[in-house]
């Protein structure tokens, strides 16, 4: 008998549960590769236009996906820049999207009568923030994804968010402010993470990758 998050299962529900996640994976690895990839310049030097278009060219924030730390997703709002203020008195930095959107028709638990109520904004070009670092790590992890895996595939998802920096504890409270390679963070999920809040597309391909990473940590 194996102990599986508080359950008990045998190693054949086991083994099940980790193909299961496996398949889904794979599917996961053939959409990196026949769409993101294929919009991906391979002299390095790919830009926020570039990796815009990888992921489907939206880009759109949700209450539920932005980062912990501001500055890792925004810029200061730049004194140049007029900020319209409605008839309330409410000021719009950022443009609401639209109630309805193709992201939410094709939830099952959506019909024409109901939508998920949670807030959604589009990116603004003055205030979100992406940089290098952020654009060259979740291209390393898309790569990763795509790449002949180790024979223990279990270490490649349980380490896939390891900090090496001895202040943070990544696995339980998420990563410093300043995690980076320069600090070093050896971590290849926490860039595309942070750049996430950005790209729906990106958040659905790491909400995959959070499944599998619990399966592997359930199994241990």
């Amino acid at each position: 008998m194996l102990g599986i998050c508080s359950h008990y299962v045998t190693w054949g529900q086991a083994e099940q549960s980790i193909k299961a996640h496996n398949t889904a994976l794979e599917i996961v690895r053939h959409r990196v590769t026949s769409r993101c990839l294929n919009y991906i310049p391979t002299d390095g030097c790919a830009s926020e236009s570039d990796i815009t278009t990888a992921f489907e060219g939206v880009r759109q924030h949700t209450s539920s996906g932005e980062p912990f730390f501001s500055e890792q997703s925004s810029h200061l709002i730049p004194s140049t820049m007029t900020i319209p203020v409605d008839s309330r008195g409410i000021a719009h930095v950022y443009e609401t999207a639209a109630a309805k959107t193709p992201l939410t028709e094709n939830r099952p638990d959506t019909d024409d009568n109901h939508v998920i109520p949670e807030s959604r904004w589009l990116c603004n070009a003055d205030m979100c923030a992406i940089t290098s670092s952020q654009i060259n790590g979740t291209i390393k992890l898309l790569k990763a994804l795509v790449s002949p895996h180790p024979v223990n595939i279990t270490d490649f998802y349980i380490n896939i968010n390891k900090c090496s920096n001895e202040n943070s504890n990544s696995s339980k409270l998420g990563h410093l402010v300043h995690c980076s390679e320069e600090t070093p963070c050896t971590s290849i999920l926490h860039p595309a993470r942070t750049l996430s809040c950005h790209f729906p597309y990106l958040r659905s391909l790491i909400r995959r990758i959070y499944v599998a990473l619990h399966c592997f940590f359930c199994v241990q």
